[in-house]
């Protein structure tokens, strides 16, 4: 009971120092003068000098007073505070946030972690003179959360920016609700655009929401949902959709969606969807260059477990060309498969499949069964791999059901013929390696049969340790052709790096009874590295098609800077096929960053200054160009 009574006691106590101290017992006053500091629970006050009543715990105090309350604190020229309602008011304060420093001519603590700021800036620099910062008429400071402030100025290096009504944002740790900044920019398909005009939700900690516009001159107003899910290790997915309004005169559409369920007793559940309105959305609205040239979507629901060592799976798919309108999917395909085995000395597989494959033109059901043997070893100088295979499957068509059978074999043989060193100190060693494949197969009434011959030429650098470098490689292969009797073309591939940063690749095909070769191509790519510096260029040719250079760079001039760019050019053609580059500039608090591609006749540009305490608070290309003009 006196421990209990004890801990009461000191939670309840006020503790005070300085070096001098002064007593109003009629006041009930103690006035503390030099390094004086008071003590309450969490609550610590420290200034030159200052007065506590002891009667109603109010602190009022002089010359650059300090309050901290756990790890929040605020600073002033006059301060006065009650320890037991944790109200306060503090002139010329400044206050240490989560994200930044928030100064006021009057800061009022109203609420535990809840100030209100007249006439008050923040900003993330923590300069004496900063860099930037935003000036309100009067700011709500929710602390470790959110910010709301009216009307707003941004400066920077004390010059008006721009002003808004009104804005908020937050200042907390991790995700939080609330507006997106939205991005600003021009382009070629779409003219003036301001996209991402939207609201960012935290649902909970595994879940969020945004909704917004987006506002393009050249085609109008779209509407963008999506949302993202993560509850680990069972569920993930995502949702994203998009509907624009072509100025009343076309309506056009994209959905994405993904998920993915992993049930306790080991079953995944997975479905992906992409639809789309149209087979041009993609050009039109993706700023992704291989998002724009996706013509194939793929939608399936899929179901997949596993039973001991065998494994099962159920999909049902459906594949569209939006540019051919060519429909076609499985609905639905059963799989069955067991992991490869030792058998008789080798490895033995299996896999079955039921399905019901629907296109446009006619309907087909098939079971099939496969089963495959192989039996690789190594005799003398030689590695063999011999394999046999059979599948056996029924197909129920409209003309009736068929039973087909499919057998296989192959045998390989190779071995590494030559191996000398041609060069000597440094040591650099050729090694020739010659193989043989023969194949058959049998479906039905049809028999197949395929040779194979192939010679590899490998050089390598050899060192003392034992420690080598592929210097490169040589390929030549050819088939026999077993209907019209003949050799079909030499392939002739190579690939070499003779020193660091540069490498080759090339081939060719050569008519062996013609005498001619045809098919020619060659890459060659320079690199060069140094330290925070990389370039590259590569030259492309290709007999009867194509000739073109690709040029990059990347690199950090200064402290702060970073370049990137390239270039692709097409020299038969005489023209640019696409370029782009980026330029970032670290600005202490801020960065600055400007990004311009071009692909084909389509191009867009973008400009950002954005905090990066804050990266949701940016001035984009169109805001300096309303202050400095076109």
């Amino acid at each position: 009971m006196l421990i209990l009574f004890y801990i009461l006691l000191l939670d309840t106590t006020v503790s005070y120092s300085a070096e001098r101290l002064f007593y109003d017992f009629e006041e009930d006053r103690i006035l503390l003068l030099g390094s004086a500091r008071v003590n309450y629970k969490n609550t610590v006050v420290l200034s030159d000098s200052l007065i506590y009543d002891t009667e109603t715990r109010d602190v009022v105090a002089y010359k650059n007073p300090i309050l901290c309350i756990d790890k929040d604190t605020t600073y002033g020229r006059n301060m006065a505070y009650n320890l037991n309602s944790r109200k306060g008011i503090t002139v010329d304060g400044r206050s240490r946030v989560e994200k930044g420093w928030f100064e006021g001519r009057i800061v009022k603590m109203v609420a535990p972690k809840t100030l209100n700021v007249e006439s008050g800036r923040f900003t993330t620099c923590n300069l004496a003179s900063p860099h930037y910062y935003f000036w309100a008429k009067s700011l709500k400071v929710y602390v470790d959360d959110m910010v709301y402030a009216k009307p707003v100025v941004l400066f920077v290096q004390d010059i008006p920016v721009f002003f808004l009504p009104f804005w908020f944002f937050p200042i907390k740790k991790g995700r939080s609700s609330g507006l997106l900044y939205p991005q600003i920019g021009r382009n070629s398909t779409l003219g003036r655009y301001v996209k991402n005009i939207a609201y960012y939700w935290v649902i909970s900690d595994y879940a969020d929401l945004t909704v917004g516009v987006d506002y393009m001159e050249k085609k109008g107003v779209a509407v963008i949902l999506s949302s993202a899910w993560l509850y680990k290790p069972r569920l993930s997915g995502n949702i994203a959709a998009q509907y624009v309004d072509e100025n009343g005169v076309k309506r056009r559409w994209k959905a994405n969606l993904f998920h993915r369920h992993n049930l306790q007793d080991g079953t995944i559940i997975m479905a992906k969807g992409d639809f789309v309105s149209d087979e041009s959305f993609n050009i039109d609205y993706e700023d992704n260059v291989v998002r724009e040239l996706e013509q194939v979507l793929t939608s399936f629901i899929s179901l997949s477990k596993r039973f001991g060592i065998l494994s099962t799976g159920l999909v049902v798919r459906e594949t569209r060309d939006i540019k051919t309108e060519k429909q076609w999917g499985d609905y639905p395909k059963i799989t069955l498969s067991l992991p490869s085995m030792g058998a008789f000395g080798g490895h033995l597989s299996y896999s079955g499949v039921v399905l019901n494959s629907i296109t446009r033109e006619d309907n087909e059901r098939k079971s099939e069964n496969n089963l495959r043997f192989t039996l690789p070893k190594k005799l003398w100088y030689f590695n063999v791999s011999p394999g046999v295979g059979a599948r056996i499957s029924l197909t129920d068509t409209e003309d009736g059901i068929s039973a087909e059978n499919f057998y296989d074999g192959s045998m390989g043989v190779g071995t590494v013929l030559y191996s000398r060193s041609i060069i000597r100190n440094p040591e650099i060693r050729h090694t020739i390696g010659p193989s043989i494949h023969y194949s058959f197969s049998r479906f039905g009434d049809s028999y197949r049969r395929n040779l194979g011959v192939s010679v590899r030429n490998d050089f390598y650098l050899l060192f003392l340790a034992g420690r080598k470098i592929n210097l490169g490689q040589a390929d030549i292969s050819t088939n026999w052709n077993f209907d019209n009797k003949r050799w079909n073309p030499v392939v002739i591939s190579f690939n070499t790096s003779p020193t660091r940063g540069i490498s080759l690749r090339g081939g060719g095909l050569w008519n062996t009874y013609m005498g001619s070769v045809y098919g020619k191509y060659l890459v060659t790519t320079y690199t060069l590295s140094r330290g925070d510096f990389r370039a590259t260029l590569t030259y492309n040719i290709r007999e009867g098609s194509d000739e073109s250079v690709w040029g990059s760079i990347y690199m950090n001039p200064t402290r702060g800077w970073r370049v990137e760019g390239g270039i692709r050019y097409d020299i038969r053609n005489a023209n640019i096929i696409n370029e782009y580059v980026s330029l970032k500039r670290d600005l202490h608090c801020w960065e600055l960053q400007f990004n311009y591609q071009r692909y084909g006749e389509r191009w867009n540009y973008d400009f950002k200054l954005q905090i990066k305490a804050i990266p949701e608070i940016k001035v984009g290309k169109e805001i300096v160009k309303m202050l400095l003009g076109d």
